[in-house]
């Protein structure tokens, strides 16, 4: 297999192709370290309102199962991602390769039901998620004492839960 090239010049095709798509915010993050190169250890994906449902999770979820997967922040703010979809995104989660830390799932059609993948997510070691915004969501009073579950337990490094 080939070497993947994360150069400035292979990255940036990627990210005007993704902003040309109705909605679609991609942004590249400069590195501390190398402040004239762009570096996908800081890559950042904001899929915001992006018509995305559980079909396009199953992509997500491959691309979060990558050795390396670099990908540090996740926004999926405002599509129809269903508990199906959520399911679906926790394999890509569980994977050892995922490094992801922030994962923004506000108002995506979550319910009590979507809870239950994302608790057993937490409890993984090891878990990198560190931020879990799943404001606007149905989660209800099951969801709630669902997630305190995984929550609870010693692999969790969670630190916000919006």
């Amino acid at each position: 297999m080939d070497p993947v090239d994360y150069s400035k010049e292979s990255l940036l095709p990627l990210a005007a192709t993704l902003s040309r798509k109705r909605k679609t915010r991609c942004y590249f993050l400069q590195n501390r370290h190398h402040f004239n190169q762009f570096s996908i250890l800081d890559f950042c994906y904001r899929l915001f309102r992006c018509r995305i449902t559980s079909k396009g999770c199953v992509s997500l979820a491959e691309a979060l199962k990558l050795n390396p997967s670099h990908l540090q922040e996740l926004d999926l703010t405002r599509n129809d991602l269903s508990d199906e979809g959520v399911e679906i995104l926790s394999k890509g989660l569980a994977s050892p390769h995922c490094i992801l830390k922030i994962l923004k799932l506000h108002n995506c059609g979550i319910t009590h039901k979507g809870c239950v993948s994302l608790a057993e997510t937490l409890k993984l070691n090891p878990s990198h998620l560190q931020e879990l915004d799943l404001s606007e969501n149905h989660v209800s009073n099951d969801g709630v004492e669902i997630l305190s579950k995984g929550l609870a337990s010693p692999n969790c490094i969670l630190k916000v839960l919006k």
